[in-house]
């Protein structure tokens, strides 16, 4: 199902991609999981499992960071809001996401693609598997051409509008190489403020 905002988006034309990026993951991923599904596999990420929020590196764009604090400052009443500040405070900064509380995301609509791609099969992973290694025939494998898609979305927030400069850039893996971080590594202190000052 897509997620809109249109009278935020009217103002915010970076919305639109990243929301348009969002919308090409989820189709891209729903396709997937169902053909996966009827060869036989079945799901078993849920809801209350968070094992790789915990201890997986998540890589997201800048953009992507810029959709989270819009979502969270926007979009979120003052209790769920406050419940995100007291986990950054307590974050320890190493491998994981701190906006991962009670074991389900909280900022799950605005969730990065790294998130959304990260389906596993049969079993959940176990305390420190990199079932990437261990089992790979039970991770989600996105269609290339559809991820590629998405990120083709993205691109004019960078000033990359061209065709064929977008392609160039797509080959090079230019958003992961110039324009992300992972999650843990964000200075979430530093952002606070921009969770509640009003423009």
């Amino acid at each position: 199902m897509s997620l809109r905002f249109p009278e935020d988006e009217a103002v915010l034309p970076w919305l639109s991609m990243l929301l348009d990026a969002y919308d090409i993951t989820n189709e891209n991923v729903r396709t997937v999981m169902e053909k996966d599904i009827q060869s036989g596999l079945s799901v078993a990420c849920s809801s209350g499992c968070g094992m790789c929020c915990s201890c997986e590196p998540i890589p997201l764009t800048s953009l992507e960071l810029s959709g989270i604090i819009w979502f969270i400052r926007r979009k979120m009443y003052l209790g769920p809001r406050q419940r995100i500040e007291e986990s950054i405070k307590r974050f320890s900064g190493k491998v994981g996401c701190p906006m991962l509380i009670d074991e389900k995301c909280s900022i799950y609509p605005m969730r990065p693609i790294a998130c959304r791609h990260f389906n596993v099969y049969e079993r959940t992973c176990e305390p420190g598997e990199e079932v990437m290694d261990t089992r790979p025939e039970h991770v989600l494998k996105p269609d290339h051409d559809k991820a590629q898609a998405a990120y083709r979305a993205m691109l004019p927030y960078y000033g990359i509008t061209d065709p064929k400069l977008q392609e160039a850039a797509l080959q090079q893996n230019y958003l992961f190489k110039n324009c992300s971080v992972f999650m843990h590594m964000v200075d979430w202190d530093a952002l606070l403020v921009h969770f509640t000052v009003a423009d």
